[in-house]
This record gives structure tokens, C-alpha cells and sequence, in this order.
């Protein structure tokens, strides 16, 4: 079976963040199953 990722409340999540143009972010996601 393929593994497949679906984001829930990614519009919500991003919005909560307050991300800034100028900000430094990192993704911190691990693998899958």
C-alpha cells in the first residue's frame, strides 16, 4: 500500500502561524509509513 500524506486544516494552521516575509521557518515534517 502507498503511502499518502492529506493536510487537514492546512489553510487554518497557516493563517495561526502570522508568517512574516522576512521570517526564517523550517519544515520539520518525517517520513511516512
Amino acid at each position: 500500500m502507498e503511502f499518502k500524506h492529506k493536510s487537514v486544516l492546512l489553510e487554518e494552521t497557516i493563517e495561526g502561524l502570522c508568517i512574516k516575509p522576512d521570517g526564517i521557518y523550517v519544515d520539520g515534517t518525517l517520513g511516512g509509513a
